[in-house]
């Protein structure tokens, strides 16, 4: 038990404190304590609400940190998403011996080729050399003009034989000058003596920009096989 003394009017007033009393005035503190708090943590949750909370979601293996952009979209920096194909097609056509024979085109559009198939004939008794160009001239470039070139690579076809390629990248091809029109030309070599019975080629793949109008489109999905080689 403690004690305390104090004046009050002139008159010594003693005032007795025990150990019980300072255990209620404790108690009492911190009941006012918690109820101030809880009072005030609401506010406090709908200021951290308000404001929200900055979060980044980040990949530790590479530098792509994740962002909400100004539509509230949740979209990836560092990183363009694959784009979908768009206008799938195919077009065939019999191609016989000889140079720069066009396939596709003239066209200011940008096309992939995802697959790619050449028959030799039955009647054709030895292979087929098969070679890919890409042809490039101011357009309209009707006449396919080889003013700039790119060569694609070739496809040595046994007699009696197919070959069924699917580019597992896909062979893009557009304008390589500005402003020109692009045509796919193949050119077919035959040996000696040889009979010269078409080949059957079959080009299919997706436009993803500009017009472009094959002779024939499909949806059918490529098939496993080889790329083009190159000399």
């Amino acid at each position: 038990m403690m004690g305390a003394s104090t004046h009050w009017g002139g008159i010594l007033m003693q005032v007795r404190i025990t150990k019980l009393r300072l255990a209620l005035a404790a108690s009492v503190c911190v009941l006012g304590g918690v109820a101030i708090a809880t009072l005030l943590s609401p506010l406090a949750g709908s200021a951290l609400a308000t404001a929200g909370q900055i979060v980044n979601v980040s990949d530790p293996t590479a530098s792509y940190t994740a962002r909400v952009d100004s539509s509230g979209a949740l979209k990836t920096a560092g990183l363009d998403a694959p784009t979908l194909p768009r206008l799938p097609f195919n077009s065939s056509r019999d191609v016989k011996a000889g140079i720069g024979i066009r396939v596709l085109g003239p066209t200011s559009a940008t096309v992939a080729l995802t697959d790619l198939k050449i028959a030799n004939d039955l009647r054709n008794t030895g292979a087929r050399l098969v070679a890919l160009n890409e042809y490039s001239a101011a357009a309209p470039n009707t006449s396919c003009s080889p003013v700039r070139h790119r060569y694609l690579g070739y496809y040595d076809v046994p007699a009696r034989d197919s070959i069924h390629a699917n580019f597992e990248t896909p062979l893009v091809l557009k304008p390589i000058g500005f402003g020109d029109a692009w045509c796919l030309a193949v050119s077919v070599l035959v040996p000696v003596s040889d009979n010269n019975y078409a080949v059957s080629l079959s080009v299919g793949g997706y436009v993803p920009s500009g017009l472009f109008f094959p002779s024939q489109r499909s949806t059918r999905p490529p098939q496993s096989g080889a790329a083009p080689r190159k000399r």
